[in-house]
């Protein structure tokens, strides 16, 4: 179960990531997650 929940976290981690460079700002105040 930790190691899933570890996948996951980093799963999102990179998909923020990836939003924070490609999406514009005002998208992070709409949906910060």
């Amino acid at each position: 179960m930790t190691t899933l929940f570890t996948a996951i976290g980093i799963r999102k981690h990179l998909n923020y990531s990836i939003y924070n460079h490609v999406l514009p700002p005002s998208y992070e105040m709409i949906n910060p997650l």
